[in-house]
């Protein structure tokens, strides 16, 4: 009997001890797993844009938890902070509460901007990430959720897909909404109706974002082809994946982009002023055929995409081009050509300036050149307005103040100079075939100085690859070295201080290294 009621306290014990442990662990368990989870989020860097009012960059997804319908493709998670958003949307977010009116799902307040309150009214589009893969597919591709809901006479959804798409990249989507034929039925009916008449906001929206942002690009570098690829692509440089230009706002840290996605653009800059786009299509050939052939020069406004000139052909000797430099004059784009055959390497002869718009001779010979083409990228150049180039040395008009550039034709193949205040930010990039050796090497390097006024030099940076300048309106300026670009305000110096902007978002294409042969 003993032995029977001490079996049972201790099973009574023993259950009792299992229900406090129970207790325990479910008191205790929530805490530790939370606790988990902090540690993990604080090893693992959260996007910066992961939340509900915010945007994805590009390369990423939106946070699943952002409100509003999704389209019907099939949605990614976001594997890291890289660049900022730009195409294919994932889904449409909430617009924000202090909005004043009711624009379309995605539209941000121009206060958050930090923008005065005469145009706090405004609103600018919020952009949304995508996955690389989406980035980059064809238009057809993206579009096919959208076909796909169109078929089904599901116009509800067609229209929620559509209008995604055209808040996330309005200049590649739009002309397809109003003349694809296949998007017929949609526009008909009375979903479609519905978007038709939010859109002018849409494009007004567009159109105040291009005045907040710095004029940039988005680039991805072409995919490495295959070993087994057509023969005639052996002496030719494949373009990017994607270029695209736009404008970047970094307090959102936003890409909105302008003018269309297209195969083949070789080159996309944008103006401000005039709210256009050039746009450079053509091959870039490779080694000793490093020519530019087949290019096609055009216009195109930036929130439409619509092309506002004639494709302009050059029609240089024939062998092509060896480059192509661009200028922009208050809006007004400009261009010339390299010739192929060079009597003398060191003193390129281009042609003369053509104006874009009219394919007539350019009124504005003296305007700058601001950028430069090539087969191996691009590189912005120029001098600031009141300074010339008097042999090796860079003289301020006004003053007399002379700088020495220290770089030899020969060698020093780039050289751009932008001011902040009253210093000199010099760049000067090297790109050449070292024939000394029985295997010639190519040289490809820049160095980056800021040249204060009483003439002191300070390197900022120095290394491989080419680099651009780009001065700021309100002071301070955007560096770019090879494939990495960087934020200087007026009181930042160093590059170790300056703010690294999103990866592909950048001045220009990078410059890549000669292909050397030995003759």
């Amino acid at each position: 009997m003993r032995r029977r009621v001490s079996a049972v306290a201790s099973r009574g014990a023993g259950v009792r001890g299992a229900r406090l442990v129970l207790g325990w662990m479910v008191l205790v368990l929530p805490l530790l797993t939370g606790a988990c989870r902090r540690a993990a989020a604080a090893e693992v860097p959260v996007p910066v844009l992961q939340q509900r009012s915010s945007v994805a960059m590009p390369g990423t997804a939106l946070s699943s938890t952002a409100p509003g319908a999704q389209p019907s493709a099939a949605r990614t998670s976001p594997p890291d902070a890289t660049p900022v958003a730009g195409a294919v949307p994932q889904q449409p977010v909430s617009t924000s509460p202090t909005a004043t009116a009711q624009p379309l799902a995605g539209a941000v307040p121009l206060q958050s901007m930090g923008s005065s309150s005469a145009t706090a009214s405004a609103h600018v589009p919020l952009l949304l990430g995508v996955d690389p893969t989406q980035a980059i597919q064809d238009t057809e591709s993206a579009l096919q959720p959208v076909r796909a809901a169109v078929g089904r006479k599901d116009f509800t959804s067609a229209a929620k897909d559509l209008e995604a798409l055209l808040q996330a990249d309005l200049p590649r989507f739009v002309s397809l909404w109003t003349t694809d034929a296949g998007l017929a039925p949609l526009r008909d009916s009375e979903p479609g109706r519905a978007l038709a008449a939010r859109l002018p906001r849409l494009e007004a929206s567009w159109r105040t974002a291009l005045t907040q942002g710095l004029p940039l690009v988005w680039w991805k570098p072409a995919a490495p082809r295959s070993e087994e690829g057509d023969d005639s692509e052996a002496f030719t440089t494949p373009p990017p994946a994607l270029l695209r230009a736009g404008v970047y706002l970094p307090k959102q840290r936003r890409f909105v982009p302008t003018g269309p996605q297209e195969p083949g653009v070789i080159l996309a800059r944008l103006s401000v002023d005039r709210a256009s786009v050039l746009l450079v299509r053509g091959t870039l050939g490779l080694g000793l055929t490093s020519m530019l052939t087949d290019l096609e020069v055009s216009l195109r406004d930036a929130v439409t995409g619509n092309p506002t000139t004639p494709v302009r052909s050059p029609a240089p000797d024939y062998r092509g081009p060896e480059a192509l430099q661009w200028s922009e004059a208050r809006g007004k784009w400009a261009f010339r050509v390299q010739n192929g055959d060079q009597t003398n390497p060191t003193l390129p002869q281009f042609s003369g300036w053509r104006d874009v718009a009219t394919d007539g001779n350019w009124r504005n010979r003296s305007g700058p050149v601001h950028g430069e083409l090539i087969s191996e990228g691009s590189v912005l150049l120029g001098l600031p307005d009141g300074w010339v180039r008097e042999g090796k040395m860079l003289v301020e008009e006004s003053t007399r103040r002379s700088i020495p550039h220290n770089t030899e034709p020969a060698k020093h193949r780039f050289l751009q100079a932008v001011t902040v205040g009253d210093t000199l930010w010099l760049s000067a990039v090297e790109s050449w075939c070292d024939a000394s050796t029985p295997e010639p090497t190519s040289i490809l390097r820049h160095v980056v100085e800021r040249i204060t006024r009483d003439n002191k030099r300070v390197r900022v940076h120095e290394g491989p690859g080419g680099a651009s300048l780009m001065s700021l309106g309100e002071g301070g300026l955007i560096v770019q070295v090879d494939k990495e670009a960087r934020r200087f305000p007026a009181s930042v110096t160093t590059w170790k201080e300056a703010t690294a902007l999103p990866e592909g978002v950048l001045l220009t294409t990078p410059l890549q290294p000669k292909v050397c042969h030995s003759l």
